[in-house]
């Protein structure tokens, strides 16, 4: 009896020194493992910009920005409500003249041409032309914008300012609704102008398009 009490007393100290080494040894890898983990990363809070995130990636050649050229991603204090920016993968540009319906053409030399209602001499439909918008690039920025419309008796009034160029021959067709007259005679009364004389009237008509 008393051999088996000391065998069993044994196995308790046995028991008992395994428990604490394995707590020593436990304690131990605890205090390491901030020496040999991964370091601490303090973690960065991003603002999304709430104008100008978009689900698709903005191309390089879109820039939105404020009349005079002033870039709209750097004050968006004037942005809000129903005046928000949206995804497009082209460019705009403010010509200083505003216009409805725009109607626009490309000559073979470069040069956009576009109609600006009310913008003319007297009030009347302008001939926009804009030298420069369609090479702009990242590096050159530069592009000037002028009426180049002189009728001699402009009319100031038009329900539906039209421009269309001559794929072919870069002729400029410009003509606006007035009430039910169409007005479609630009051109007769340059110089060199080959058009037929029966091309120059003013028909009735209901719209131009």
């Amino acid at each position: 009896m008393t051999s088996l009490a000391a065998s069993d007393n044994s196995g308790e100290i046995v028991q008992s020194n395994f428990k604490a080494s394995f707590l020593a040894i436990l304690i131990s890898m605890s205090m390491l493992a901030g020496c040999f983990g991964p370091d601490e990363v303090d973690e960065v809070i991003v603002e999304e910009d709430p104008f100008f995130t978009f689900k698709e990636q903005l191309g390089n050649n879109t820039w939105y920005h404020y009349p005079g050229g002033l870039n709209a991603m750097n004050n968006t204090s004037a942005l809000g409500g129903d005046n928000i920016p949206f995804l497009s993968a082209g460019s705009y540009y403010s010509i200083g003249m505003s216009t409805f319906e725009p109607t626009m053409g490309i000559t073979s030399t470069g040069n956009l041409y576009m109609a600006s209602y009310g913008n003319g001499p007297a009030g009347s439909t302008a001939v926009v032309q804009c030298s420069g918008l369609t090479s702009m690039s990242a590096d050159n920025l530069d592009y000037t914008c002028q009426n180049v419309y002189g009728p001699f008796l402009p009319v100031a009034n038009s329900n539906d300012p039209y421009i269309y160029v001559d794929p072919w021959t870069d002729r400029i067709m410009k003509f606006d609704m007035h009430a039910r007259f169409l007005d479609w005679a630009y051109g007769c009364n340059w110089i060199f102008s080959t058009r037929p004389s029966n091309d120059c009237f003013f028909p009735i008509s209901r719209n131009v398009t």
